[in-house]
């Protein structure tokens, strides 16, 4: 999204999103084909960006529709990470090592409080122990 206008950024995730949550690998294929034929000529870059990615996008096709949406709308981690950032940007020079860690801990402690329950975890949960068994997913985990 970052080749992408502002103006432009709804309708483009839109059209990305109908690739990312096809059925198959050839559904998707064709959705990125035609993301490319609507966008391509305004946002080329874009368009790159997919199809060089394409060979790393393809395994993702393999794990169920309930995986799969757990992995593309999980982000939580950049979520922290980026908190962490400004925290530690606004300030880049701590007096000593325990400042620097207070204040990462504050930085956890305020993105703790926006952290929501996962939607569609439990569907991916039983998948998973469908998948790998109740010995590698246990149930009281």
């Amino acid at each position: 999204m970052r080749y992408v206008a502002s103006k432009d950024m709804e309708a483009v995730a839109t059209a990305l999103k109908r690739t990312y949550t096809a059925a198959t690998i050839e559904e998707a294929a064709r959705e990125l084909d035609a993301f490319e034929e609507a966008w391509g000529g305004n946002y080329c870059a874009a368009v790159r960006v997919w199809r060089n990615a394409w060979d790393n996008v393809v395994p993702f096709f393999q794990f169920p529709p309930e995986i799969r949406k757990i992995t593309y709308t999980t982000n939580a981690i950049e979520s922290l990470n980026m908190t962490m950032r400004k925290y530690t940007r606004n300030r880049r020079i701590f007096p000593n090592d325990d400042s620097a860690m207070k204040s990462l801990y504050l930085a956890i402690r305020e993105v703790g409080k926006r952290w929501r329950g996962v939607h569609g975890w439990k569907a991916a949960l039983q998948v998973l122990q469908i998948l790998f068994g109740e010995d590698r997913v246990p149930v009281n985990a």
